[in-house]
């Protein structure tokens, strides 16, 4: 994955950082822009942007943020387009209130871009609103945010009484103007208004044998205040293995097994996943898919007892294409995920989950506030609001203890330091005498 931004913003530097944390995906995450410098970050260390096509297939996935289409040649342009029409590569786009979209409607991207011009003018949705994915969301096996099979789609998301589901910022992109291979993944809804009023949100279209997909917000982050990193991890990342696949069916992998989230903790649903990919397999109509999942031993661990369990995938929907199941990690720890029906899918799959203790502090290394207000009445102490800020001075207990007569002697004012400042000085003279240094 190529992600390239033109600026920090709190999108750029969760999904950077995320980049660098999901092991299944190599990442180099670049800042761009024409009267500045900064450093790159990821796995992938690179001394300049790709000047050819072949260079541009060492990524599947290409991720343009908010960016300047002035830190490209013309040429690298064209083969950003062609990588995509070609070779089948990915684009996820991330809007913003600078460059994207609309400095790059004169360049050959406008082409893979999901609307027109006149789509866009500039504008923002007015009130925070809502994210809803739609039914091609589902079709594309992306936005599965929840836990539970059955619901997909997080309720508190659905809900602006959390305050924190409610996206402050988004583009305004008028439906008239979307060109017409292109399909709404998931809808603006306004949180107080009439869902009659929703714009697109997400959209995704097809390009050449490539896919194109557009994010018309960067304030995915602030769904972390609710549950840490694990619902933006789950947007992107579904996101960028979906655009992926191509790249992986034309190395000849046959089927892509997923654990989600890949970090967890004890007896919270995992969700497993085997895609098959190929043509050949899915005709197949296999009844399920069998994977075991094993404990690995970690560093230093002497007393190992060895745990293993068996999970059976059921096909989801009628076209036997993905296989699912939620597994319960029973104990912390580092598990192996691994397909048993390697005959039948063609490929050796596997995957990791890694699990830690409900009350392991890295889990949430977000504040704890209701914790935080438990022990502030432990310590006969006050918990004070942001708006109350006023009244921390009067709050805030006098600790100042008055000396009534102070003493202090200063070291250098004492005879006994002049004396020995001056001995030493003395002996240092006459030494270099004696051994004519002077």
């Amino acid at each position: 994955v190529l992600y390239v931004d033109g600026y920090p913003r709190w999108e750029q530097r969760y999904l950077k950082n995320l980049l660098l944390r999901e092991g299944s995906i190599e990442s180099s995450s670049l800042l761009l822009a024409t009267d500045r410098k900064y450093i790159q970050d990821g796995d992938i260390e690179l001394d300049a942007l790709p000047d050819s096509l072949e260079q541009w297939r060492e990524f599947d996935v290409l991720v343009l943020g908010d960016v300047r289409p002035d830190v490209f040649t013309w040429d690298q342009l064209d083969q950003i387009r062609e990588h995509i029409a070609v070779n089948g590569a990915g684009l996820i786009w991330i809007g913003g209130p600078s460059a994207t979209p609309a400095a790059w409607w004169g360049t050959s991207l406008a082409d893979v871009l999901p609307f027109t011009a006149s789509a866009y003018d500039g504008s923002a949705v007015g009130d925070p609103v809502l994210m809803q994915p739609s039914d091609v969301a589902t079709r594309l096996g992306i936005l599965r945010l929840g836990n539970d099979p059955e619901e997909q789609w997080p309720r508190a998301l659905a809900s602006p009484q959390a305050g924190w589901s409610q996206l402050r910022w988004m583009q305004f992109i008028r439906n008239p103007g979307l060109k017409p291979i292109t399909e709404v993944v998931a809808w603006g809804v306004p949180a107080y208004g009439s869902p009659e009023d929703a714009t697109p949100a997400v959209m995704s279209m097809r390009y050449g044998a490539g896919r194109v997909i557009y994010v018309a917000t960067d304030e995915i982050w602030r769904w972390r205040y609710g549950r840490g990193e694990l619902l933006p991890e789950r947007f992107w990342v579904q996101m960028i293995r979906l655009l992926g696949r191509e790249s992986l069916a034309r190395t000849g992998q046959s089927a892509l097994l997923t654990v989600s989230p890949r970090r967890s903790v004890v007896d919270q649903p995992v969700r497993i996943e085997v895609e098959l990919l190929e043509q050949s397999l899915i005709d197949r109509d296999l009844g399920s898919v069998t994977v075991e999942v094993t404990r690995q031993r970690l560093p230093g661990e002497d007393d190992f007892e060895v745990f293993e369990d068996e999970v059976v995938l059921r096909p989801e929907g009628r076209d036997h294409r993905r296989y699912a199941a939620v597994w319960l990690p029973p104990s912390p720890g580092r598990w192996e995920v691994r397909a048993r029906d390697t005959l039948s899918l063609g490929s050796a799959l596997s995957g990791e989950a890694i699990v830690s203790l409900p009350d392991d502090e890295m889990r949430r290394p977000e504040t704890d506030h209701p914790a935080l207000a438990a022990l502030s009445q432990a310590t006969e102490g006050d918990v004070i609001a942001p708006a109350d800020m006023g009244e921390l001075k009067d709050k805030l207990r006098d600790r100042s203890v008055i000396l009534r007569s102070e003493i202090t002697e200063s070291l250098w004012d004492t005879p006994l330091a002049l004396i020995l400042v001056v001995t030493l000085l003395t002996c240092e003279w006459v030494g270099r005498r004696l051994i004519k240094l002077l």
